[in-house]
């Protein structure tokens, strides 16, 4: 009855509770004591036993409280208590009331206390059938992953706010160990769920119904933390990718070295070679030791032609094939003449 009133725990309504008057304690079959208001439920035989209960009931109205009776269909009051109650109904108006239930509203309360019942039932049947070991150790596991994710959560922005380097390796163990964690407290809270709508005997396709049911309203309750342990997960991600972008830049740069070096080295080598043959050339065509001299001078550290060395001035057309003659014609200027000396000189 207190179901179809809205007259439920929640909301301060107590059953059976009672109170000390001068003239013994009232025991009600509801009550809320911050709003002073009482209900009693009769059904069937209402006996002159009753009278005892409206001389307290009147005690109560007397200091400021409300009192509701609720006679189910078909009661039977005696005469004496139905004299009572009409008198406090008369001295109190508004304040005692006697209700007469309706057949179907009668019907409907007995129904949901028939619920309420079994639901009553249930809870003893699966708090008797799960583990209470297995469930504190579910909680802690719960409670642990709970403090680890918010831990390495505050540590990441704590490194990320203050610019510093990310242990990859770390981040993405911390992802992993999380991850793994919640895999196994979903795993426990399933076979914990299947015990317990064992123990309250529902078929399978209820069973499973309700089983998907539950496990939606944890993820719900939990999604926060879910959220966390992904966001973990994405920095590592992140970071990996950085780490990897930086080695394979490095490595790309080592490369490019190599390959810059390994042309320096032809191009010395090459040099080498140039200046070698030209040196044997103007030996061969009887050059001066003088202007040979000069020229291994002109040419230390040249490139040989078309060849770039890094780092050396590019050679001049003067000593290419092409612009030797003129550098002949300088070098006789010079007073050198690099078939020999001239006579008389």
């Amino acid at each position: 009855m207190a179901q179809l009133l809205g007259r439920t725990q929640d909301k301060g309504w107590v059953p059976e509770q009672y109170y000390k008057n001068p003239v013994g304690r009232r025991f009600h079959d509801l009550s809320n004591t911050r709003e002073r208001v009482a209900l009693e439920f009769k059904a069937g035989e209402v006996g002159k036993a009753a009278l005892d209960q409206l001389r307290k009931d009147s005690h109560a109205l007397a200091r400021g409280w409300v009192v509701e009776w609720y006679v189910a269909p078909g009661s039977k009051i005696d005469p004496r208590v139905q004299e009572r109650l009409d008198k406090l109904q008369h001295r109190y108006p508004g304040k005692f009331s006697v209700i007469r239930v309706p057949e179907s509203q009668f019907k409907e309360a007995i129904r949901i206390g028939k619920e309420k019942a079994k639901a009553q039932e249930q809870t003893k049947a699966v708090t008797k059938a799960l583990d209470p070991a297995r469930v504190a150790e579910l909680a802690a596991r719960k409670k642990e992953l709970a403090k680890t994710v918010e831990e390495k959560t505050r540590e990441i922005a704590k490194a990320q706010h203050e610019g510093k380097v990310l242990d990859v390796e770390n981040v993405e163990k911390a992802h992993n160990d999380t991850s793994k964690a919640l895999d196994r407290v979903r795993a426990a809270e399933r076979a914990q769920t299947a015990e317990m709508l064992k123990a309250i005997g529902l078929g399978p396709k209820a069973a499973r119904d309700m089983s998907e049911i539950l496990e939606q309203g944890r993820e719900n309750q939990r999604a926060g933390l879910v959220a966390s342990v992904e966001a973990i997960g994405k920095v590592a991600e992140q970071e990996a990718q950085a780490r990897d972008e930086k080695a394979r830049a490095l490595e790309e740069e080592t490369a490019r070295a190599r390959e810059a070096e390994a042309k320096a080295q032809e191009a010395r080598k090459r040099a080498a070679e140039w200046q070698r043959n030209q040196m044997e050339q103007f030996q061969q065509k009887g050059m001066a030791r003088e202007f040979i001299d000069i020229m291994q001078l002109v040419n230390q550290g040249r490139p040989a032609p078309g060849v770039p060395l890094p780092g050396a001035p590019e050679i001049a057309p003067e000593v290419t094939r092409d612009g030797r003659a003129k550098e002949l014609e300088r070098t006789r200027n010079r007073g050198i003449d690099g078939r020999g000396p001239r006579d008389g000189r």
